[in-house]
């Protein structure tokens, strides 16, 4: 932060005898919300606001200062921009008192603000100054590396300098060339000791001795109140909060996360308690008495524990025909069960939850991949259940009985044909809890041909034996899903028996390939397997046909990233990490992917990402800006696609998108990126572009980028544009960390009063 005192203590340090030849300054004060972010503890705006009060109160009255300011009284407007204090003599004590009484709110446009100070400054006419001081990257589609090289082309001697306030050195250089464009400097302010440090060496020794601080009155002291609630509580349910203290108006029962964020409130009313809808999430949180003012009179520990959620369908149905669906859920106000078709994510229909745990949906006309979704509050979609339309007819499905659950349902087993005309002794075990399934079933004697069990919907386990000899040290054992339709039929495999947990199959080594059976939630559905080495391991790709009861197969191990392909489907049904390890678990089954958060979080340039992956499983996304598909896995986002376009108009064909990882977020990847040096880490060709790569960014995440990435049917709109330099050279600056010695700050702002030679 040294720098950040040095610029504004450089008009102090110059006397007022040589301020009369001084261009004219307009200081341009980042406005945006990103301003209440945080430097050694303490918030940057207040940082700012201390700084500028201080040194602008050493200026000599003759000096020509402007105060200008953006994002300041409004969100999201990019039009936000006031120039509040005029240049003139005088202005110093006004400039600290405005920026002192600025609100920190909105986005980041810094170049057309830089713009409008340097018309204000008349630049053209006569000698001007502009120093822009921001926390944050243009997020107003526009280049400030153009617009430094239009003022300096066009301008009489205009200079702009760039304070970056706790930017990064990534994020510096976008910023910088504003200021290197116009033989300014660009200087980083990170460190608040830094600050005090610059303070007390140009400014402090200048400042009369400070007024002693006047003894604060110490505050009243707060009412008491009490809580009265469960130590914990199913996720999505209501809570009765019951409590006591003064009741006033706008007082709130809220809950707390670990970090202090509020997820649900209740107003205290008359009553002495309150009933509070939990959010669906599990894990520690807290409840609060809150005052008006922010105060808290009361808390206790409140921990949310698993719900159970569901939707019971049938895997396949006719086009046009009527599905009736069981749900189990929370069945909160607004829940509801909605049809989505998978190849464009398009919500085909949806209904509320009703007084029966049942809903009846018509199948579209168009056959395809879709899929249920439950809806909580008709904000967060908290269960998915796929559904294949198909235009074959499909026996209808046993009735259901929301009050007396599911029927059990008729299967038939069978084994491979070549040991059709053996003895086949059968046994089944339920992977999935059913208050009515037996522990296991079993034939009391071997018989040849199938066996038809009755079995309640769900995941099983079935074992098949033959007599001694035909399938020596070999069984017939797979796992199935067996839903509420009739006529379902499984043809069990031939399979080594440790396999399937009845033995024990140890690698000799820690490096040899491990035996591992991948599984898809949905167990039955024809599914392309594929893993990819993600840890540095010599392997190569592997990859399966279509199966309908998982993949065996051994991998070398690491990391691996695994994805699954329904079939008939578009893109990815299943992505995920694994750790493969001898002595690791043998079986896993993979979750669906699943959409992306309704409440992104906000990206570093002051905008709300596009796509942001929040849970334990990858996010699929459409960016229908860019007409784009991708995957992330957990905890990536991913800014909206733009096209660039070139000085001479021409838009790009392919658009660019840029994703991130980290907290705070940073930027890991770039797809079509305008510039990129190949110091920050590889670039990979796509199907559609090329994806380029920080060599921090997590190879799995990476990789699934690189899989995934994908084009779809673009949407009328018009996208948005920014201009591009194209003379196809990198961006290579200079950004300095510490004040160099011998830093001259009359060199900075006021060139001209040097002597010349």
């Amino acid at each position: 932060m040294r720098q950040f005192a040095a610029i504004f203590a450089t008009l102090a340090a110059v006397g007022s005898g040589a301020l009369a030849d001084a261009p004219r300054t307009i200081i341009v004060m980042d406005g945006s919300g990103s301003m209440w972010g945080q430097i050694d503890g303490r918030a940057k705006l207040e940082i700012a606001r201390e700084t500028v009060a201080t040194v602008l109160s050493t200026l000599p009255a003759e000096q020509e200062l402007g105060l200008l300011a953006y994002g300041h009284r409004e969100k999201g407007n990019c039009s936000d921009i006031e120039l509040i204090v005029p240049p003139a003599a005088g202005t110093g004590a006004e400039i600290a008192a405005q920026v002192a009484k600025m609100r920190f709110l909105g986005k980041t446009p810094l170049s057309q603000a830089v713009r409008e100070a340097a018309e204000a400054l008349r630049y053209g006419e006569e000698a001007a100054t502009v120093v822009l001081v921001t926390d944050g990257l243009e997020s107003c589609d526009a280049d400030p590396c153009a617009l430094g090289r239009e003022l300096e082309a066009s301008g009489l001697a205009f200079t702009a300098h760039v304070i970056g306030l706790g930017l990064s050195g990534a994020e510096g250089a976008e910023v910088a060339c504003l200021a290197t464009e116009t033989g300014g400097q660009y200087l980083s302010a990170s460190n608040a000791a830094g600050l005090a440090e610059a303070l007390a060496a140009t400014v402090a020794a200048k400042l009369p001795p400070p007024q002693p601080a006047p003894i604060p009155e110490p505050k009243p002291a707060l009412p008491e109140a009490s809580l009265t609630a469960p130590e914990s509580a199913p996720a999505g349910s209501v809570l009765r909060v019951d409590f006591a203290g003064p009741h006033e108006e706008y007082d709130y029962i809220r809950i707390l996360d670990t970090a202090g964020e509020w997820l649900a409130e209740a107003s205290v009313e008359a009553e002495p308690f309150v009933e509070i809808r939990l959010p669906f999430v599990t894990g520690p949180h807290e409840v609060v008495y809150m005052l008006q003012s922010g105060e808290f009179l009361a808390r206790r520990p409140l921990t949310l524990t698993e719900a159970p959620v569901s939707i019971t369908a049938p895997d396949m149905a006719q086009v046009g025909t009527e599905v009736t669906i069981v749900w189990e859920g929370p069945d909160a106000a607004y829940d509801n069960i909605q049809l989505y078709r998978l190849s464009d994510d398009e919500r085909i229909t949806y209904d509320y939850l009703g007084d029966t745990n049942a809903l009846t949906f018509t199948m579209p006309e168009e056959p395809g991949l879709y899929e249920f979704r439950y809806k909580f509050r008709d904000a967060e979609v908290i269960y998915t259940r796929p559904i294949t339309v198909t235009l074959d007819k499909v026996d209808a499905a046993p009735v259901l009985d929301p009050a007396k659950g599911l029927s059990i349902v008729p299967v038939a087993l069978s084994v491979p044909a070549d040991f059709a005309g053996q003895p086949i002794q059968w046994s089944a075990e339920p992977l999935d809890p059913h208050p009515d399934a037996p522990e296991a079933l079993a034939m009391p004697g071997a018989e040849v041909g199938p066996w038809t069990a009755e079995l309640y919907p769900g995941r099983w386990r079935i074992y098949a034996e033959a007599p001694a000899g035909v399938t020596a040290g070999k069984g017939f054992g797979a796992d199935i899903m067996v839903t509420d339709a009739t006529g379902q039929m499984f043809e069990i495999p031939l399979t080594p028996m440790e396999t399937m947990g009845m033995g024990e199959d140890t690698p000799d080594a820690a490096s040899d390939p491990v035996p591992i059976r991948i599984n898809g939630e949905y167990g039955g559905m024809m599914t392309r397997w594929q893993a990819t080495p993600v840890s540095g391991q010599d392997s190569l790709v592997l990859g399966s046909d279509a199966t309908p009861s998982g993949w065996k197969t051994a991998l070398d191990p690491g990391r691996w990233l695994i994805e699954g392909f329904a079939q008939g489907g578009k893109g990815q049904l299943y992505a995920a990490v694994i750790e493969v390890a001898a002595g690791g678990p043998a079986d896993i089954t993979l979750p669906r992917t699943a959409g992306v958060s309704q409440t992104p979080a906000m990206l570093p340039q002051d905008e709300l990402a596009e796509a942001h992956c929040v849970g334990e499983v990858a996010c699929y996304h459409t960016d229908r800006t860019g007409a784009v598909r991708y995957l992330l896995l957990p905890d990536w986002a991913a800014d909206t696609a733009i096209f660039y376009e070139t000085a001479g108009g021409v838009a790009a064909e392919t658009p660019s998108i840029t994703f991130y990882h980290g907290v705070p977020f940073q930027v890991m990847a770039a797809f079509n990126p305008r510039q990129w040096d190949a110091m920050i880490g590889p670039c990979n060709d796509t199907p559609v572009g090329p994806l380029c790569a920080a060599t921090e960014a997590d190879p799995a995440a990476v990789a699934l980028l690189l899989a995934s990435l994908s084009k779809v049917e673009a949407e009328p709109a018009t996208a948005p544009s920014v201009t591009l330099d194209t003379d196809g050279t990198a961006m290579t600056l200079d950004t300095p960390i510490d004040l160099p010695e011998g830093f001259d700050p009359v060199e900075l702002f006021v060139p001209q009063l040097l002597s010349k030679e």
